[in-house]
């Protein structure tokens, strides 16, 4: 239907049994073909995957280190004027987050504002730094504690 927002609509991907797992009858919406790769439970044991990056980023909030920051900080954008790239600092009394992220296939480059404490965290298993200049591959995202 061209004014339905159904077709951009799939019954949830739960596993990859029929139906994804969303239901023993038929769905009335049709179910993604990729769920038999792409669905809840196989993201469960997966280091890799988004189920287990969000529970990283849940853990970072909740870690009493860095919930001020996370929770209460102040946000400053940073590198506003970069094409397809988020990057902001979250701002506490006592620390400093630098979060940068290339929304992008391509790769970029970023110039960070100084150096970095740690990398608290990074959802690729490298970081290509090169002096102040990061090296970002598509759809990488990193948290700096700066």
């Amino acid at each position: 239907s061209r004014f339905s927002r159904d077709n951009a609509r799939t019954p949830m991907q739960w596993n990859d049994k029929e139906n994804a797992g969303f239901t023993t009858g038929k769905p009335w919406l049709n179910v993604n073909p990729n769920y038999t790769k792409i669905n809840a439970e196989s993201q469960i044991n997966d280091p890799d995957s988004v189920r287990s990056f969000y529970k990283k980023l849940i853990a970072l909030r909740k870690n009493p280190e860095y919930k001020d920051v996370v929770v209460y900080g102040e946000f400053v954008p940073y590198k506003e004027e970069q094409t397809n790239l988020m990057a902001y600092y979250r701002k506490g009394t006592d620390r400093t987050l630098l979060v940068v992220a290339n929304y992008q296939h391509d790769a970029q480059d970023v110039v960070l504002p100084g150096t970095y404490k740690k990398v608290l965290m990074n959802n690729l298993d490298t970081l290509d730094l090169n002096g102040d200049i990061l090296h970002m591959p598509g759809y990488q995202a990193v948290i700096f504690e700066m």
